[in-house]
């Protein structure tokens, strides 16, 4: 297998560009991507790369071969322009117009695909349906459902590899999904709370539950994140690290101002001068407040709220060492080695399946 490195979107993840080798560094045509024959080769100038365009860093990485443009490689709608132009000029005004120009030309391709694929033939089409937990109150919530009559002669719901996304490794470790299934903003924070973690001189399995705590916001879902978190973890870490990230959960909403945690200001603005936490919260703290773990679940707060830095950007390479030590990856890899939270993983694997 050969590597290239890609250049993906924020709202969508889909590629841009790849890197050429050249002195403007990125093409958006896919025959001009620079192969690299072991993935290690690819790394130092996937790091330089980044170091370069900060502000893009999160979506630059490491992937598979592209051997033919999917769905997953072209826009089915307009590019965000926004990560062209926070670019630093740092290849020459000629070099930026010049990748600003192939991008114009990329969009109009695309947008007539696009067309094409809407207008067309729709015996072709997947039908992928949006899990009822978040269409609700929401009109798709009973129209999507009649998708069903359309079906048959071609035209059928989404299963198996979604060709929108990164095919993942038939044995994914958990940096597969950091790699390519977690939301790129979310990944970079537990990243970086992690990190925060580990120049703090904490002990492992504090660095370990910051690189883990949202983990469910990153991959499944946003509500009750911390309880979803540490069911999606608990087969293969220290029962002291799933706790600590269950309990965060709930800590966050409550000042310790023994060890200097105030209630964040970001959620003042996330949720209003006026939001109380409910009752399950307030007494699922309570309950941990009195717990020997207590502590282990604080410190993820501790390092949760500073970890929001756009212009830093961690490499989940970075704790190889200690996920090892850390983190039981299962040999047939996360979702098939049959524990009782496989299909979770296997749900962000194949995220669109219809059943």
């Amino acid at each position: 297998m050969r590597y290239c490195i890609t250049l993906r979107s924020r709202p969508d993840g889909r590629i841009t560009g790849w890197y050429d080798g050249s002195e403007k560094c990125w093409s958006t045509d896919r025959r001009r991507q620079n192969l690299f024959e072991k993935e290690r080769d690819a790394k130092p100038v996937c790091r330089e790369l980044r170091s370069r365009w900060p502000r893009n860093a999160p979506v630059i990485n490491i992937e598979a071969e592209q051997t033919e443009v999917t769905p997953s490689t072209i826009y089915s709608g307009p590019i965000e322009r926004r990560d062209i132009h926070q670019i630093p000029d740092r290849t020459g005004i000629q070099n930026r117009l010049e990748l600003e120009r192939e991008i114009e030309m990329f969009e109009t391709v695309c947008s007539e695909r696009h067309a094409d694929h809407i207008h067309g033939d729709f015996n072709t089409r997947r039908i992928v349906l949006a899990p009822p937990i978040s269409t609700m109150g929401e009109d798709t919530h009973i129209t999507q459902w009649e998708a069903f009559a359309t079906l048959g002669n071609g035209r059928h719901l989404m299963m198996g590899d979604d060709p929108r996304l990164h095919k993942m490794p038939a044995a994914p470790t958990l940096a597969d999904f950091f790699r390519h299934r977690f939301v790129p903003m979310v990944a970079n924070h537990l990243l970086q709370s992690a990190r925060l973690a580990s120049r703090a001189g904490l002990d492992e399995k504090a660095v370990i539950a910051c690189l883990l705590h949202d983990i469910a916001m990153a991959g499944l879902v946003t509500a009750d994140h911390g309880y979803w978190g540490a069911q999606l973890i608990e087969p293969y870490v220290d029962g002291e690290v799933s706790w600590a990230v269950r309990h965060h959960q709930a800590l966050r909403y409550f000042p310790d101002e023994s060890v200097g945690y105030s209630y964040p200001d970001a959620y003042i603005r996330y949720f209003g001068e006026d939001y109380q936490p409910p009752d399950y919260i307030r007494q699922a703290y309570e309950q941990a407040r009195r717990h020997k773990w207590y502590m282990t679940s604080r410190l993820i707060t501790i390092n949760d709220v500073y970890a929001f830095d756009p212009e830093v950007v961690v490499d989940i390479d970075d704790f190889d060492d200690l996920i090892g030590r850390n983190f039981r990856q299962p040999k047939d890899g996360l979702g098939f080695d049959n524990s009782p939270v496989a299909h979770m993983w296997r749900s962000m694997i194949w995220p669109h399946n219809s059943l």
